[in-house]
């Protein structure tokens, strides 16, 4: 019994001692937010910054679509995929190694894109009245190209999502007219403060 007792200390020292095994880590960093707060009729903006610095392996990573939607007081506002309506339209502040190839973003370990604030929605009294504060969802759509030779890196295509939310603020403006003289007759001076 002494012995078994040796037998299985022994074990758990020899296990205890062993390093742990390094897993490799496959991802990307996706951040949103919107600006705000806005009235109604403003444009409702996001900027999004994508970054690989969170995958382990060191791998490319292709982002092939950026799709957003506005949860409106009339119902959800699909934006459609505007990775390259961005690109096209306010632009993406590229890190020096990151890059387009055609329609793709590509970004090498360590690389980043940052969009300038986009706007596919404006908002509406019905927003200010039922969905206040506004929210919205993004779903960006990337592969790992595995050029490091990981062997678990995933295949396929990839997603992940962020969101954000802005209040939507009351004008609350009062106007009051006043008039000098408060009584005229035709083709006398008035003054409208």
């Amino acid at each position: 019994m002494k012995a078994l007792r040796f037998l299985i200390l022994g074990i758990l020292v020899v296990a205890m001692a062993m390093p742990a095994t390094a897993v490799d880590l496959h991802g990307i960093s996706f951040l949103k937010g919107a600006g705000g707060p806005y009235h109604v009729g403003d444009d409702y903006e996001a900027t999004y910054s994508i970054s690989n610095t969170v995958d382990t392996v060191g791998d490319t990573l292709r982002i092939t679509s950026l799709n957003d939607e506005v949860h409106a007081a009339g119902g959800d506002v699909p934006s459609g995929n505007i990775l390259t309506t961005i690109r096209d339209g306010v632009g993406w502040n590229l890190s020096a190694g990151a890059s387009w190839d055609v329609d793709e973003l590509v970004l090498p370990a360590g690389e980043s894109a940052t969009s300038n604030p986009f706007s596919f929605y404006a908002v509406t009294v019905a927003d200010f009245l039922s969905a206040n504060p506004l929210t919205d969802d993004s779903v960006l759509g990337w592969e790992d190209d595995c050029d490091q030779g990981s062997g678990n890196c995933p295949v396929g295509p990839q997603t992940t999502t962020s969101g954000s939310q802005a209040t939507i603020l009351n004008p609350c403006i009062d106007v009051e007219k006043s008039v000098e003289p408060e009584v005229s007759k035709i083709g006398d001076e008035v003054l409208y403060t």
